[in-house]
């Protein structure tokens, strides 16, 4: 067995790397943590109650992969789509604009689970082949 303080150091050092890196990513990105934690709990719901497709595995890690992604693209795309809500649709603007990002949060967050499967659906339902 290692002596634990021989290996302190570089797990520290490698949590101080993780650290600094988070860090930098979130002041350089607009990235704001409630709505990708908004979305990441929408792509977690839309994958739960959707099953996989005939021969798919969704193993944990692909999971993982597919929530962690649908939440970044939620916190990064939010502040585009409200501003392009309120530009093309003006009655947006009466609305809350927090519970307008959480909306646009939840919804950038389960579309890209959702949309295929009822993009299939749709094909299915006009006689087209899968």
């Amino acid at each position: 067995m290692a002596d634990p303080h021989s290996t302190a150091g570089p797990i520290a050092a490698t949590a101080a790397k993780g650290a600094v890196s988070g860090g930098l990513t979130s002041a350089t990105l607009p990235v704001d943590p409630i709505t990708m934690a908004v979305g990441l709990v929408a792509a977690l719901v839309a994958l739960l109650h959707m099953k996989p497709r005939e021969g798919e595995d969704r193993t944990p890690i692909r999971v993982f992969m597919l929530v962690a992604a649908s939440g970044f693209l939620a916190g990064i795309l939010v502040p585009v789509a409200v501003a392009g809500g309120i530009n093309y649709l003006p009655w947006l603007s009466t609305v809350n604009d927090r519970q307008l990002q959480l909306a646009a949060a939840a919804v950038i967050g389960a579309l890209p689970h959702v949309a295929p499967l009822a993009w299939r659906l749709w094909r299915e339902s006009r006689g087209g082949a899968e």
